[in-house]
């Protein structure tokens, strides 16, 4: 006598798992499901600026004033929203210290700090911000 599964067998487990996976979709709320998406955008966000700002550092030797000019020279797509860079002074021009900074509030700020640890959340007067700091050293 042979043993297994049949044919009917394996679709009544299929179909039992399509609906707990219907179910878990249908009860999982879409605005949680937009905050996740949000906040993983940002922190894509954060890590793209990140590696264009080190390679136009690296590349053009000194440092861009602007997100716009790091679209313009190519080591950005787009600028994207809310989004902007500040250079801090160096120690003796040793290295450049970075911080990208997201200034909008339409975002779950814990949830982009889970994603992404290195992000500071701080507030500027009443504004809250989300602030990535990190410094590139000069190499030339």
């Amino acid at each position: 006598m042979k043993t297994g599964f049949t044919l009917i067998e394996l679709l009544i487990v299929i179909i039992i798992i399509a609906i707990l996976i219907a179910a878990t979709i249908y009860l999982t709320p879409a605005n949680t499901i937009m905050a996740n998406t949000k906040a993983r955008q940002v922190a894509q966000n954060f890590r793209a600026i990140k590696t264009a700002v080190e390679s136009y550092i690296q590349i053009e030797k000194n440092k861009p004033d602007s997100l716009e000019e790091l679209v313009e020279k190519k080591y950005l797509s787009f600028s994207p929203d809310g989004f902007s860079i500040n250079f801090e002074n160096a120690d003796n021009n040793s290295k450049y210290i970075v911080q990208i900074i997201y200034s909008k509030s339409n975002v779950d700020f814990e949830k982009v700090l889970e994603i992404l640890p290195d992000v500071q959340e701080k507030t500027d007067g009443t504004e809250k911000l989300l602030v990535y700091s990190f410094s590139i050293p000069k190499s030339w």
